[in-house]
């Protein structure tokens, strides 16, 4: 009896073993299949990202990607871009309303100029660039004169013409600002000088 007993023992140890192994097993594949999707997740992401800095790459003009092959390079790049981009938008609104400004500042030198348009001789002042647009329509009219003028509001003569409209003769001057900063002439001011020179 004792061997008889001590075989079906041996026989039980041998089954849970066998259900231990099999439980092993079961346990080994589900770890492998976990680490194998795992991988393929990890791969799909990799390629996202690959797709993801191939199209942030192409959106970045060459000066910023040349010579650089790291994606960590191309980030750093397009945060640059990014800036530069901001930098830009701040400055261009910055010319923006500085026209904007002055072009209000020529509507209502215009509408001066309008009223006073009955004379046979008038000007008009335009900003243009650093400097005026000054157009004379008339024939006699002291041009040293409204050359001094020019001169004492701070302003250099960059050009001069003269051409033949409708039978009447029209200067055209261009200036520029002395100091590159047009604000601080006053159109409405110079146009009631040259006005009052020119008649």
């Amino acid at each position: 009896m004792d061997n008889n007993f001590l075989i079906n023992n041996n026989n039980g140890r041998k089954g849970q073993r066998r259900k231990q192994l099999t439980v092993d097993n079961i346990t080994i594949e589900d770890e492998l299949k976990k680490k194998e999707m795992h991988r393929d997740i990890e791969k799909k992401r990799r390629q996202e990202m690959g797709q993801f800095f191939t199209s942030l790459r192409s959106l970045l003009p060459l000066e910023y990607i040349k010579g650089k092959r790291a994606m960590s390079d191309h980030v750093n790049e397009a945060a640059k871009y990014v800036k530069d981009l901001e930098n830009n938008v701040a400055r261009l609104t910055g010319k923006r309303d500085e026209l904007k400004k002055l072009s209000n500042l020529t509507i209502n030198a215009t509408a001066s100029t309008s009223a006073t348009n009955t004379s046979s001789t008038y000007v008009v002042v335009n900003p243009c660039f650093s400097g005026f647009e000054i157009l004379i329509n008339g024939e006699d009219f002291p041009l040293s004169r409204v050359l001094q003028v020019l001169f004492d509001e701070g302003l250099d003569v960059i050009s001069y013409s003269c051409s033949t409209v409708d039978e009447r003769l029209l200067h055209i001057i261009y200036t520029e600002v002395n100091d590159n900063d047009i604000t601080y002439v006053d159109i409405s001011e110079l146009h009631q000088k040259l006005t009052r020179v020119i008649n």
